[in-house]
């Protein structure tokens, strides 16, 4: 068997001892016959977020970044000012010297095209 494994008699020895403590059991068995509780259950991570979803999520980000991208410099800035800096409408209408009316159209536009974009991408997934 060393010779196979291509290593020494000493080192294929040495091997078999340190696996001779080990012991191979299910993950589905019960860690405690009292206990309906398994080793996979302590493995799995109930919170963690399913890999679908972390594809879902890498997908919708880059719609987002492209629909961002398409808007005017207007459109970005209301954005930012009001979802990034949380500032009002009316503040943001004092910060760029528009009316706050203005400012409402610009929002309602960018997320108009924000919606678009993501529904263009919701259906370009679907088709996949």
């Amino acid at each position: 068997m060393s010779r196979h494994l291509n290593v020494s008699e000493k080192e294929f020895n040495q091997m078999l001892q340190e696996i001779a403590v080990t012991t191979v059991c299910s993950l589905e068995d019960p860690i405690r016959e009292e206990d309906a509780e398994t080793r996979m259950s302590l493995l799995v991570d109930e919170k963690a977020k399913n890999p679908e979803y972390k594809v879902h999520e890498h997908y919708l980000k880059e719609a987002l970044v492209k629909g961002i991208d398409r808007l005017t410099e207007k459109e970005r800035t209301v954005v930012s000012l009001f979802y990034y800096e949380e500032l009002s409408l009316s503040e943001i209408a004092e910060v760029m010297s528009l009316s706050p009316s203005r400012i409402s159209q610009l929002h309602s536009k960018a997320i108009l095209r924000l919606r678009s974009a993501l529904a263009k991408q919701k259906q370009q997934l679907l088709q996949y």
